[in-house]
């Protein structure tokens, strides 16, 4: 999604097999609700109901754009999103004691992974469809957070003791960094390209650390203590094309760090797991997004061209807000309580090579449609990034 100004039309090649719109996003929350949305216009186009659970904790589409899943207490349900006449779950996940907080697939669909509060994570096989997780690691400490290496091999979970653990699938082996003493780590993040990952604690900080799973002793290497909010952190997220990192809060804020402006201010490789975090007091975010209503920001979701995001809070309400200006685009209602959980998809960014700029090029939306990868006229919009191919 990128607004380019100027009136010219893109005289770029459709990719052939890309017949309709690939934009999804869903919500979901205290009501016991999972809401469709027209991200263009904010229309609620479907709503779903999820009883039986005190509230949706999160939720993840699936790479082919099938199904949602739906993360609550002791189960993972599956909806299909593209019938609008089946408002049951087509898939029901069970065999967790307590509720599930974590949720997430590999990038062919084959295997879902995830986390709960009875302490461990799961593996469990999509293909066979089998109610019961496939393998199960049991860390002995409440898990919040589940996230998937880019390698596809390696799984990182951040637990409420202030770990940070890896697992293995390969060998089915795990190990773990001790980020801090007395926290809770809420939420963890894998920069796409597999080099760092990030993690926010109950007291608002966030750390950065350089990751190689693949390198013996080298898992983990301290790089970044951001004391990021004054509050209790919620979530935080790198953008698809790695320059930004967003932490939330419940300070009612949402804010937007360079990683250009964090990875640089620690160029060391501790080799003692025990040193202290190199910590940065002064650093200002790029753009804070807040708003007068705005209250606990739960959950968060980059646009594929990393020119927006869309925020969940417990005013009810999701916004959509452009980055550069951290501006509300458009606003989400309907929820009748607090929205903890988004899954969007905003279609495939096409590439191709401008040869003068020696840029890539990304084909995005015509100008009219600022929130979609594709128009009714089917014409497209292009914006030039500053990344150079290889």
């Amino acid at each position: 999604m990128s607004v380019v100004n100027g009136n010219e039309r893109s005289e770029i090649e459709m990719v052939s097999g890309e017949t309709k719109e690939e934009v999804i996003l869903a919500s979901g929350g205290y009501d016991h609700t999972i809401r469709f949305w027209s991200p263009l216009n904010g229309q609620c186009l479907r709503i779903v109901q999820h009883p039986d659970s005190q509230q949706v904790n999160c939720m993840e589409i699936t790479p082919d754009k099938q199904l949602l899943a739906a993360a609550g207490y002791q189960h993972i349900r599956m909806y299909d999103i593209q019938s609008s006449k089946n408002p049951s779950p087509v898939i029901n996940y069970e065999g967790v004691s307590k509720n599930v907080t974590s949720v997430g697939f590999n990038e062919e669909g084959r295997w879902m992974f995830s986390g709960g509060e009875d302490g461990s994570a799961r593996i469990w096989d999509m293909k066979t469809k089998n109610s019961q997780a496939q393998k199960v690691l049991d860390i002995g400490s409440p898990v919040n957070s589940v996230a998937l290496h880019p390698n596809q091999t390696d799984v990182f979970i951040g637990d409420q003791n202030g770990n940070v653990h890896i697992w293995d699938l390969r060998n089915d082996k795990s190990k773990h960094e001790a980020v801090e003493a007395d926290v809770s780590i809420q939420h963890i993040s894998v920069e796409p390209e597999g080099n760092y990952l990030a993690a926010v604690d109950n007291k608002g900080s966030c750390y950065v650390f350089a990751v190689n799973p693949n390198v013996a002793n080298q898992n983990f290497q301290r790089r970044l203590k951001l004391n990021a909010h004054k509050r209790y952190a919620l979530k935080c997220k790198f953008s698809p094309d790695s320059t930004l990192l967003v932490t939330t809060s419940a300070d009612q804020t949402a804010k937007i760090w360079r990683t250009s402006d964090l990875l640089p201010l620690n160029n060391k490789d501790p080799k003692d797991p025990q040193d202290q975090w190199p910590v940065a007091d002064n650093l200002s975010p790029y753009v804070e997004l807040k708003d007068a209503n705005q209250r606990w920001v739960w959950d968060v979701a980059f646009s594929n061209d990393s020119q927006y995001i869309i925020t969940a809070s417990s005013d009810n309400v999701a916004r959509l807000w452009g980055i550069n200006e951290g501006d509300i685009k458009r606003e989400y209602t309907g929820h009748q309580k607090a929205v903890t959980a988004l899954a969007f998809v905003d279609g495939q960014a096409y590439k191709r090579y401008n040869r003068e700029y020696r840029k890539v090029v990304i084909i995005y939306e015509c100008m009219e449609c600022p929130i979609t990868t594709r128009c009714e006229n089917g014409w497209l919009r292009i914006a030039r990034r500053d990344a150079v191919l290889d």
